[in-house]
């Protein structure tokens, strides 16, 4: 009888863990915000001419490859990672290329941080072209104005 009861005890105690550490992030982005997403809108065809997109609302995964704070907002330059269906990135998924996401407000550095994966709703907003790191070669960055951001760290 004691060993049953500690076995109930600890499934318990593991689905109650489970309940809570899901709420540390959300389990997908809500409806409201994919509605209004501009369909057909592929990020390896937007990486070919990202002005030709102009104005397409689009959500995007990835993860944080670097971050920059401006007057403007908070650049955040995402390596592109393919999203599941409720909007996750996939961590093994192979990236199509780069795009930046410009937050216009502040973003908490604990959780919005370098190597977080990362989806966001947002507009495209033309491109942006700099050098890469080691600045041989510019890069063009689709740029992309962001609504909504939403990190799937473990740790917020």
């Amino acid at each position: 009888m004691k060993g049953k009861l500690t076995n109930i005890l600890i499934l318990v105690s593991i689905a109650l863990a489970a309940i809570v550490w899901s709420g540390c992030t959300p389990s997908q982005i809500p409806n409201d915000v994919k509605a209004g997403l501009s369909g057909g809108v592929a990020f390896k065809e937007v990486i070919k001419d990202p002005d030709s997109y102009q104005g397409k609302r689009i959500m995007w995964g990835g993860q944080i490859a670097s971050m920059q704070v401006t007057k403007e907002g908070v650049y955040m330059f995402i390596s592109q990672l393919p999203v599941n269906s409720s909007g996750q990135p996939r961590a093994n998924g192979t990236s199509e290329g780069r795009f930046i996401a410009l937050a216009d407000r502040s973003l908490d550095v604990a959780i919005y941080k370098e190597g977080a994966f990362i989806t966001v709703v947002g507009v495209i907003n033309g491109q942006r072209q700099l050098p890469m790191v080691g600045g041989f070669l510019d890069y063009i960055y689709p740029l992309v104005t962001a609504e909504h951001i939403y990190s799937w760290s473990k740790n917020k």
